[in-house]
């Protein structure tokens, strides 16, 4: 493993601390899902949090089959998600999960070898490149609030 990579439990505190703004952020917003903008706004703001979300389900997904699956990054908002604060529950049920995994999972699992939509990686590495995308994510939806 890269030096130059932070190790995976800093990896797992930083993912933990972007869902938790990303759920906290959308527990600020009345159920609509979105203050003052547009439907489409919403469908925006609502569409970067699941993606948000879904990140770290996809992460532990792909750990624990050895595969990375293009279309668990790709799925869409669904339509009971659309208020909010079910949002907001649904991404506060994804941070209990992600962190259970967390505290179950050994120090060797990180070094396994996993196949993705751009080629293998290790878990480690796999846990780099998605909490740098939940972090964009946080960014967009950040955004979209503002």
């Amino acid at each position: 493993m890269s030096s130059s990579i932070p190790a995976p439990a800093a990896l797992a505190s930083r993912l933990d601390t972007i869902l938790m703004a990303a759920e906290s952020l959308l527990r600020s917003l009345p159920d609509n899902g979105h203050s003052g903008g547009s439907p489409e706004d919403a469908r925006h703001l609502g569409e970067a949090g699941f993606r948000l979300f879904r990140l770290g389900l996809a992460f532990i997904d792909a750990v624990d089959a050895g595969r990375l699956r293009e279309a668990w990054l790709r799925e869409g908002l669904p339509d009971d998600m659309r208020e909010s604060r079910t949002l907001a529950n649904y991404g506060a049920l994804v941070r209990g999960r992600v962190a259970g995994w967390f505290e179950g999972t050994e120090a060797a699992v990180f070094a396994r070898t996993i196949e993705g939509p751009d080629g293998t990686r290790s878990a480690h590495e796999l846990l780099q490149l998605i909490t740098e995308q939940a972090a964009h994510h946080l960014r967009e939806l950040s955004a979209l609030v503002d």
